[in-house]
């Protein structure tokens, strides 16, 4: 007993004195001094659009609180017509609501016209917004024809009876595919990340802000965006664009870009799979977790292809990761018509591993 006491009397002696100090005004301000990982631009976002992001965030739950709801209108043996028509409302408010963003975008630029020079990359940018706002119409049009099947009570094709099958079960119709790498996604949850892509077009087409960084899982055709980076440049110096190559290297650093490069353009979504990317050395390691691991900042640019010298220099080799287009919630199709690009590492691990162990990256949002 009495050893337990002495015990006890020190560490009381130790910590008391500590515990009950407050931290210093110097210790406050270096606390306040530290980088924070989820700076909004670290994403890709403009001024503006980081609401966008937070309510982004709660989207899976609200997830869970529809399927709960659609579950009490479920029929078991018969099209659940009445779940069915409670989600296409729902996703019909959301397309009308991203088309009417798109016809405030479009007034404000036609305010603008006069005044903007459209390079190669804002045509790129305007291309995407041209195929979302076609995309959007095609969604609104097969919705209101589901609402209508339902509305008369009739089925008239097969198509549409798979349509409201497949939206009263919480998934996307097939008939929608083309315009996602995930189909199993909730419908809402879909329209939700298509809403928020849209939100970050319109800020990469805002004249009053210049993007910092780009989110490359914005765009519907992200190999239309990179070769519109290649355009600029070949543009610019007066070349042929045959001429030219893509070159990218992670920024390693802690904070992001303040401002846009000089030539080129920074840009994030992408996440690591089957690796780790060691942020203090900037080199890729192996790792035994399952989980993908996000990739800083990278900055992408054109460069001459007599111009070989622009790599980083290491005692480590270079792996040329296989980039793809991206599903959230699920395995990668590893084929060659999801590559994108490829983007040299720096690499702990000998690349023949690398390739041996599937090590690739993939752009999700």
């Amino acid at each position: 007993m009495t050893a337990s006491r002495g015990v006890q009397s020190l560490i009381a002696s130790i910590t008391s004195k500590n515990l009950s100090e407050s931290p210093s005004r110097e210790t406050e301000q270096k606390i306040h001094l530290l980088p924070h990982t989820t700076e909004p631009v670290m994403f890709g976002l403009c001024d503006g659009v980081e609401e966008s992001l937070i309510h982004n965030e709660s989207i899976t739950t609200n997830q869970d609180l529809i399927k709960s709801q659609l579950l009490c209108s479920y029929q078991p043996n018969s099209i659940p017509d009445e779940a069915a028509n409670v989600l296409i409302e729902d996703c019909m408010k959301q397309v009308q609501e991203m088309q009417d963003i798109i016809t405030r975008m479009e007034e404000q630029m036609a305010s603008e016209k006069a005044d903007i020079i459209t390079g190669p990359i804002r045509t790129a940018l305007l291309q995407e917004k041209d195929n979302f706002q076609d995309m959007l119409q095609n969604l609104l049009t097969d919705l209101r024809q589901a609402s209508a099947e339902i509305q008369t009570a009739m089925i008239e094709t097969d198509d549409y009876d798979n349509f409201l099958n497949k939206m009263a079960r919480w998934s996307l119709p097939n008939a929608w595919s083309s315009y996602t790498t995930d189909a199993s996604q909730h419908p809402l949850l879909w329209f939700k990340n298509l809403k928020l892509s849209l939100q970050y077009l319109k800020g990469y087409l805002d004249k009053s802000r210049s993007p910092q960084i780009y989110n490359l899982s914005v765009f519907q055709n992200p190999r239309r965006f990179l070769i519109a980076v290649m355009q600029e440049q070949a543009k610019g110096e007066l070349q042929d664009l045959n001429k030219y190559r893509l070159q990218s290297q992670i920024l390693n650093r802690s904070l992001p870009p303040s401002s846009p490069p000089e030539y080129g353009v920074y840009i994030t979504g992408l996440q690591l799979h089957n690796g780790l990317w060691n942020t203090k050395l900037g080199v890729l390691q192996e790792t035994l977790s399952a989980k993908p691991c996000q990739l800083p900042t990278i900055w992408i640019r054109a460069t001459t292809n007599e111009n070989k010298t622009s790599e980083q220099c290491s005692v480590f080799p270079h792996y040329s990761c296989p980039v793809y287009v991206g599903k959230y919630s699920q395995k990668v199709c590893l084929k060659d018509s999801e590559l994108v690009f490829h983007l040299p590492l720096i690499s702990k691990m000998d690349p023949v591993v690398c390739a041996g162990r599937r090590v690739h990256a993939v752009i999700v949002l």
